[in-house]
């Protein structure tokens, strides 16, 4: 049998324990008249609890542990914010504890009196299920209104944690929303395999000075191509001369000579020609041609379609037929439709999840969530792991939920912080026969 936090957390908000002449150790008669609300942050564990105990309420903080002592060995003694716990809810009662000032916390031992068939099913579910995701045999129990519940909490956790980026590299920018939009589309345009060296060409080739030259697309090229060190070689061919005259005007005009990538700080090996980082320059470059806003793009345009159309703008003539300086091929040297969607995806839904954060607009997390809406689903791995389950996957909000479903809460089995876990545990009567002796 095996007992955690989590599951005491949940049986103390629910009180799902046997309620018959409850008292604390010290044979003080106790009734709960509020559990509180669960605490997601630092702190204790349920705040605006209200107790009963003896003659006396009080209404503060409850801390939830399996053993008394890991008061100490979470060193709770020596942390003041721990001083308003009102009553200290644990398995086992091995330890009195005290608050700082020395006076004792009254705890509630609950080791007899949780009903065994919930002890059993909580093992059963969570550590002793054979499935990768422990629910499995017993999701087709669970209506649709509980998983849709479920799916857009997630999808919000999820939109806000990609959001955290943007609002770090919003501080490094002195918050210039239009500078830490441009460094997250740079790094998606790294496409995992050159993330690294992406967000290094951008804090070196900030955005203000690309639009100087957005009228220019030759001109962006060269600032893109040299900085990221690609225009180091002896001449290839009369577009690589071009390029490299070009940058060394710009260099010296903006000062850019210690602030250059080398070629080997790219990764080529075992990627196809189509994600080599020189292809995916040029089609950044087509991009930011004729850009003067990337976060009023992103920001003011409800319709996918108008920034679909931005990612789709043509490479120029020399990238239309080349995958590299001097290497030919005739293939389409346009992005994709799978990696504009990827694009649209990791930068647009966290720019607008971080500006609604920052500014407490909380319509532009919703602006996000329909941004992902108006896009197809994704199919990976983890989307048809959940959509054998029986999840639905119509379109990318949904996909990104199920993701986050599956990397935060199922894989992790934290059954009892998933609406559906805590549904499976409440589905079935526990209410019967002895609490453990």
């Amino acid at each position: 049998m095996f007992i955690n936090e989590s599951f005491l957390s949940f049986v103390w908000q629910f009180q799902y324990f046997d309620h018959d002449d409850v008292s604390d150790l010290n044979g003080n008669q106790v009734t709960i008249i509020a559990p509180g609300t669960r605490n997601t942050d630092s702190g204790p564990d349920f705040s605006n609890s209200a107790v009963r105990i003896g003659e006396v309420t009080w209404h503060g903080f409850v801390e939830i542990h399996v053993k008394a002592s890991d008061w100490i060995s979470h060193r709770h003694d020596k942390d003041p914010a721990y001083d308003n716990v009102i009553l200290h809810v644990v398995w086992e009662d091995d330890s009195a504890i005290n608050r700082t000032d020395g006076t004792r916390i009254p705890a509630l031992e609950l080791k007899r009196r949780i009903y065994p068939g919930m002890i059993h099913r909580f093992n059963n579910l969570i550590y002793n299920s054979v499935h990768a995701i422990p629910c499995a045999a017993d999701l087709p129990r669970i209506d649709i209104i509980h998983r849709t519940s479920m799916l857009e909490r997630v999808l919000i956790e999820r939109v806000k944690e990609k959001s955290d980026l943007v609002l770090s590299l919003l501080e490094a920018c002195e918050q210039d929303w239009e500078e830490a939009s441009y460094r997250i589309l740079f790094m998606n345009f790294g496409f995992k395999i050159n993330q690294h060296p992406m967000m290094a060409l951008a804090t070196y080739l900030p955005f203000r000075l690309i639009k100087k030259h957005s009228d220019n697309l030759g001109q962006i090229e060269a600032l893109l191509f040299g900085t990221a060190g690609f225009l180091e070689k002896r001449k290839v061919d009369e577009y690589y001369g071009m390029l490299t005259a070009e940058y060394a005007f710009l260099k010296r005009k903006y000062g850019l000579h210690n602030s250059i990538l080398t070629r080997h700080q790219w990764k080529f090996m075992r990627t196809h020609p189509a994600n080599f980082p020189t292809l995916r320059l040029a089609q950044l470059a087509a991009f930011l041609h004729k850009r003067q806003s990337l976060f009023g793009m992103i920001r003011d345009n409800r319709n996918i379609r108008e920034i679909y159309r931005a990612f789709e703008s043509p490479v120029s003539e020399y990238w239309k037929s080349h995958y590299d300086f001097g290497r030919r091929w005739e293939r389409k040297n346009s992005l994709g439709n799978g990696s504009i969607y990827g694009l649209i995806i990791n930068t647009c839904m966290p720019v607008l999840g971080a500006y609604g954060m920052f500014s407490g607009e909380n319509a532009f997390i919703g602006q996000a969530v329909e941004v992902l809406s108006q896009l197809p689903q994704e199919d990976n791995r983890i989307t048809r792991v959940m959509e054998n389950l029986g999840f639905e996957n119509p379109n990318s909000a949904t996909s990104q939920a199920l993701i986050q479903l599956h990397n935060k809460y199922c894989i992790k089995r934290k059954c009892l912080d998933c609406k559906i876990g805590v549904k499976l545990l409440q589905m079935d009567d526990f209410q019967t026969g002895q609490a453990p002796g």
